[in-house]
């Protein structure tokens, strides 16, 4: 309750502050500054988003819109599953077609439209992605999730990732992963803890790390402080901030 309130105050602070003279349908403070004060990316990450870009200018996901109301399912985050720029989902597709990995990770299923993105970007006939939450799929009222998504591509699993030793249970999935996408909290704590775990991991596959909402306030220092290639790639992805990590061993 007492950061929520602490989040009002701000917002209402910062609105008068700015003058806004708009209302958009949704909006959160953020900060852009110089990339070179954040770190540089590598080929490795230019080359990935380039050939991302050319499939997500293929391929609008608009397919999976209409499968899913075709269910009976139409909810304001699957509407935007098609905005480009502005939301994340077409540009995640691109970057799975390009990668073309067998192993993903997903932490903060929530409605599961990003999980939609991400399986219709499946080529190879042993992916699999596992989707982390704290809350299972068919408990959020507006998923866009039915049970016949779930099965030997995709699964997901409930656990509180803060918690060093629940993540040590899982730390398996994230050493095969080859490409990690997380939408957690942004609560300045969550995602701090990760990457210190992120840390500890042996990787096998020196996975590419896809970070939603990097230019939140509350993730600002967390962004920076990652001393590893890495590309902001906002104009093409999530207008709070699109973050590509090119996690290569030390």
């Amino acid at each position: 309750m007492y950061k929520n309130f602490k989040l009002r105050v701000r917002n209402k602070l910062l609105n008068i502050l700015f003058d806004l003279h708009f209302q958009p349908r949704h909006w959160v403070h953020t900060v852009k500054y110089s990339l070179e004060d954040t770190g540089m990316p590598s080929q490795r990450l230019l080359d990935l988003t380039k050939k991302a870009y050319e499939f997500t200018m293929e391929n609008n996901l608009e397919s999976i819109k209409s499968s899913r109301m075709k269910e009976g399912i139409n909810h304001i985050e699957l509407e935007q599953i098609s905005f480009f720029p502005g939301a994340h989902y077409r540009i995640l597709n691109g970057i799975v077609r390009s990668l073309n990995p067998k192993r993903v990770v997903e932490i903060g299923t929530w409605t599961g439209v990003s999980s939609l993105a991400i399986l219709d970007g499946a080529l190879s006939e042993e992916f699999k992605l596992t989707t982390f939450d704290i809350v299972p799929w068919n408990t959020i009222n507006h998923t866009a999730l039915i049970q016949d998504d779930f099965g030997v591509h995709f699964e997901q699993k409930l656990a509180d990732l803060s918690n060093r030793e629940v993540f040590q249970e899982h730390k398996d999935v994230f050493q095969e992963a080859e490409l990690i996408f997380i939408d957690g909290p942004k609560d300045g704590i969550f995602e701090y803890k990760l990457v210190e775990y992120f840390k500890e991991l042996n990787f096998d596959n020196n996975p590419i790390i896809f970070f939603d909402d990097i230019n939140q306030i509350e993730m600002l220092n967390l962004w920076h402080d990652i001393e590893k290639p890495k590309f902001d790639i906002t104009s093409l992805g999530q207008f709070t901030g699109t973050g590509l990590i090119d996690w290569i061993k030390s």
